[in-house]
């Protein structure tokens, strides 16, 4: 900064230099000022938001607290089977290692849990008609019956009772889906899934076609006929046998060959392990309580981890399939087991009217219109078919390509009688010896005679441009006609290969 002195001695243009330097350093220093400003502003934004946010999960850790105290006191209406649940879950471990276990204490609470775990000892140890006669059981006591049999390696004793749990209207619950999943994967013996045909018999028989199209194309992920069809073949495909020559069209599904059956107890592709379903099957019943209380033990385990840790979310809880469409369900695991396997062709006997519905529609050849190929000219678009283009347009476009070849006869006419008149007069202007305007009357002859010329090359040359776009016109008439040949006999083959095909898929119904 510059004293008194520095000033004094300046020169006006050195003054000027001095309050320069002083607006820039000022100005720079404001600009950092409002910097550090806003970076104390920011930091405090960020602060006041981290305080907030830490209250509000506090406060709410608070809440869920309070909850809690009620959930507990709800709870104390119910009589304490922790410990039943506990002794059931060391129950089921033993077993599952293949140890030696006693009965479980009901402990004098009226709770089917420990009861149809003593059912299932029972049947662990050989007795596959325990626990048939309690008629009154709970719904939930017999599904746990036969999961826990399922998950233990015991299916085969306990697959008579599958059908009673496996009836619906037409969606699958969650529990029901992890059944029929273990059933398919031959978890409860290779003739468990044939006795479930009963159950599903209403559902399959009153699916009209329209819902079987509809399922179909909801679980193949196309729309097209013709990969359903192709689908269908490959299902009625012989285990170890390689399609007929007519059949070697890829699937939907990219055409992967069919892998052979797995061993019983495998689940389809693309599933997890049936018997680990089973198994959370198992624990989550163990879980959900006595009545009532599995809902608010539920809401006891939530509260407790929103307290355990505040201002977090809690990640989902795995809750096993959700509910499912029976007849999707029942096309998906035709879609995923393998070609020929037992669970496949007993599948296959079920859908196969329903698949026979679908396809008798598209053995009937409807008349189809003949194929039409736009043709674009320099003259204008026409359309064309096999028996040739639409007349109308096409003489419009022939009247466009005459039109063009033909040039006024005003200027070549105009140019002609300009030129003899300017001869006619050079020769009079020559005659009467005015040579000036007898010359300047040749050069406007001659001039007017080159420009008659040229009007007679235009006219020829619009002759020749008519007569070659004519030529092209016809031309691309003729390929346009090819390609509407080509396409109908393409539309044709098509038609009658799909008739050959939905009459080879009938008759390979009609055998199942």
């Amino acid at each position: 900064m510059a004293d008194d002195w520095d000033w004094f001695w300046a020169s006006e243009y050195g003054r000027d230099r001095m309050l320069r330097d002083e607006v820039e350093t000022l100005s720079y220093q404001a600009s950092a000022a409002a910097s550090r400003a806003s970076r104390m502003q920011s930091q405090l934004a960020k602060l006041q938001g981290s305080l907030e946010s830490r209250l509000n999960a506090l406060s709410k850790a608070f809440d869920a607290y309070v909850e809690l105290g009620d959930v507990r006191e709800e709870l104390a209406g119910y009589p304490d089977t922790t410990a039943i649940r506990r002794d059931v879950m060391s129950v089921i471990e033993q077993l599952s290692n293949g140890l030696p276990v006693s009965p479980v204490d009901p402990r004098g609470v009226d709770y089917w849990l420990p009861h149809a775990t003593n059912t299932v000892i029972e049947i662990a140890g050989g007795n596959a008609e325990a626990g048939k006669t309690d008629v009154g059981a709970a719904p939930e006591s017999r599904l746990y019956v036969v999961a826990a049999a399922g998950a233990l390696g015991h299916g085969e004793r306990v697959a008579d009772r599958l059908p009673e749990l496996l009836i619906t209207d037409r969606e699958l619950t969650g529990h029901q889906v992890v059944l029929l999943d273990a059933v398919v994967a031959g978890v409860f013996g290779p003739k468990a899934l044939e006795s479930l045909e009963p159950s599903f018999r209403p559902l399959l028989q009153r699916t009209d076609p329209a819902g079987w199209r509809a399922t179909l194309e909801r679980v193949l992920g196309v729309t097209n006929d013709d990969f359903i069809l192709t689908w269908i073949r490959g299902q009625l495909a012989d285990k170890g046998t390689a399609p007929s020559p007519d059949a070697q069209q890829s699937s939907p599904e990219g055409g992967q060959p069919a892998k052979p059956a797995g061993a019983s107890g495998d689940a389809p592709q693309g599933e997890g392990d049936p018997k680990a379903s089973l198994r959370g099957l198992v624990a989550a019943l163990i879980g959900s309580g006595y009545g009532g209380e599995g809902a608010l033990l539920a809401r006891a385990r939530d509260l407790r981890w929103q307290i355990e840790n505040p201002g977090q979310t809690r990640p989902e809880a795995e809750q096993g399939p959700a509910p499912a469409d029976a007849l999707d369900r029942i096309v998906h695991y035709l879609k995923e087991l393998p070609v020929g396997s037992p669970e496949q062709r007993t599948l296959l006997r079920w859908v196969g009217p329903g698949l026979q519905t679908f396809i008798d529609p598209l053995g009937t050849v409807a008349a189809r219109p003949a194929a039409s190929v736009d043709i674009r000219t320099y003259y204008g678009s026409v359309a064309v078919t096999a028996a040739g283009p639409d007349q109308k347009r096409w003489q419009q476009i022939v009247r466009n390509i005459e039109e063009s070849g033909k040039v006024p006869p005003s200027k070549l006419y105009g140019f002609g009688i300009a030129a003899a008149v300017g001869a006619v007069l050079a020769l009079v202007c020559a005659l009467t010896g005015q040579v000036v305007l007898a010359v300047l009357a040749v050069v406007a002859a001659v001039i007017l005679g080159v420009l008659c010329g040229l009007q007679l090359r235009a006219r020829h040359e619009a002759v020749e441009s008519a007569k070659a776009g004519l030529d092209q016109a016809n031309k691309q008439l003729g390929d346009g006609v090819k390609r509407a040949e080509l396409a109908d006999t393409a539309a044709r083959e098509s038609a009658e290969e799909r008739t050959r095909l939905v009459d080879h898929l009938r008759a390979n119904l009609a055998r199942l």
